[in-house]
């Protein structure tokens, strides 16, 4: 028996087509969540052949009424924890294509739940968790040893730091954005050099001069790991980012101990090819701190896939 869904393409942190970073989104009705089990969304997945491809999960056949559906994210090769991009994409598809009248809609995912909401015509904010990173350890640093020898040489090093929850490396790299864009990397090196579960990305940032482009950091990410040779924007890397760069900025790497001036808001550029932009803050709470991530999605496709 063939069976028929919604399927969509959204770029998202882009207020245009072919901008931001694309994900495919499918939505499955509660008459179809059954069969729509593992094997099958990692085949559709690899199918769409995209970073990231999102199922949004709904209790009932309609998306109009609903305001909490469920949410997993597969990448071409296997199914991933967090997905930020995809997640502004899945909110757009379903609030400007699929008749959501929510104005904030929640999301069940493997990352606990998460909520958009929608501030403007094509823009949203997200609500996502922040993983704050740490300094390596001497074990990390051994095993890192190879990867970051071949990643950084050529240019200077201010830091390096590791997310064990997201599983992402973070190098902060003396470089302009020409500089960092005119990186290049053999992927499959990386993942020769670095064969440990442990790391699955690799984020390079750097705040050099990029005040003079109105950003306060930029940054680009690497995840071979995880089917991606290079991610165009990425949400999760900005869980990681933002606190990185918060305690940064306003502390001892500004030379600014003054609490009163501290920055609360940012903005960051994901230097790839496509590129997109990103404003990032938090909720101010203190038990249950959340990343707020504005940015715009365009859908730029909609259709219905056959299995």
């Amino acid at each position: 028996m063939t069976i028929t869904l919604q399927m969509f393409q959204a770029d998202a942190f882009s207020s245009t087509a072919f901008g931001g970073n694309p994900a495919a989104v499918c939505l499955v009705p509660a008459s179809l969540k059954e069969t729509l089990v593992d094997a099958v969304c990692q085949s559709i997945a690899a199918e769409m052949n995209l970073s990231e491809t999102a199922f949004v999960f709904s209790d009932s056949d309609s998306f109009v009424e609903e305001h909490t559906f469920g949410l997993r994210w597969f990448t071409p090769t296997k199914e991933v924890d967090l997905c930020g991009h995809a997640t502004l994409a899945t909110a757009a598809v379903l609030s400007l294509k699929a008749g959501c009248q929510a104005e904030t809609i929640t999301f069940k995912t493997l990352s606990g739940d998460l909520r958009v909401k929608r501030v403007g015509d094509e823009t949203f904010q997200m609500d996502l968790p922040i993983n704050a990173p740490q300094p390596l350890n001497d074990k990390q640093r051994e095993q890192h040893a190879a990867l970051l020898d071949y990643v950084t040489k050529g240019f200077g090093i201010v830091d390096i730091q590791h997310s064990a929850r997201t599983r992402k490396l973070v190098i902060h790299a003396n470089l302009t954005r020409d500089e960092l864009e005119g990186l290049c990397f053999d992927t499959e090196k990386m993942m020769a050099l670095h064969t440990t579960d442990q790391t699955r990305g690799v984020i390079i940032t750097s705040n050099k001069a990029t005040h003079d482009n109105g950003f306060d950091f930029i940054s680009r990410y690497f995840a071979p790991w995880n089917g991606i040779p290079e991610d165009p924007v990425t949400g999760s890397a900005h869980t990681v980012l933002f606190p990185y760069w918060r305690k940064f900025i306003n502390g001892k790497g500004s030379g600014n101990n003054n609490s009163n001036d501290e920055q609360t808001v940012f903005k960051a550029r994901q230097c790839s090819k496509r590129g997109g932009n990103l404003s990032l803050t938090s909720n101010s709470s203190i038990e249950d701190e959340r990343l707020l991530i504005t940015a715009e999605a365009f859908v730029i496709l909609e259709g219905k896939i056959h299995i």
